[in-house]
């Protein structure tokens, strides 16, 4: 049976790689990550569930385990976790399109956002109010890498 993986809803991109990072071999639960992040049960969900949207992780019964490609991520040397995170992110069959525009400034971020709330919307089938918070936390992420990215370049 296909268990379908919720839409991201967590925000925080650096959080996101935090927990990435914690997850061993043994895999880890939300109560796990909850406990560690001093987050509420629920965020953790929220942070373990985008991590697998994007193909870091895997849910296993309850716990959630490195695919992979997290442990890809996790894997190269220190100075290379980040930049392989946003790649894997911005190279994800979900986002790539869309973090290509983006970055290309192909078109402005506020109709780039309405794209992504309709694809949510048609593709998910969530209503309007709930497609239109899940399309900002993509934009969210999205000004996080490119922000991550140019303080890269400058290095």
């Amino acid at each position: 049976m296909i268990r379908k993986i919720p839409f991201p809803q967590a925000n925080n991109l650096k959080l996101m790689f935090e927990i990435l990072c914690s997850i061993e071999n043994s895999g880890v639960t939300k109560e796990r990550i909850s406990a560690n992040f001093v987050i509420h049960n629920r965020l953790a969900s929220y942070y373990l569930n985008a991590l697998a949207y994007v193909g870091l992780v895997e849910k296993i019964n309850s716990k959630y385990f490195l695919t992979l490609y997290g442990n890809e991520v996790i894997g190269v040397k220190d100075s290379m976790k980040k930049y392989l995170f946003i790649e894997m992110i911005a190279n994800s069959e979900n986002f790539s399109v869309y973090y290509k525009k983006y970055h290309n400034y192909y078109m402005d971020k506020k109709a780039l956002e309405i794209e992504i709330q309709q694809m949510i919307i048609e593709k998910i089938g969530m209503n309007n109010s709930t497609a239109k918070r899940r399309a900002e936390c993509i934009m969210s992420w999205f000004e996080q890498m490119y922000d991550f990215r140019q303080k890269e370049e400058k290095h």
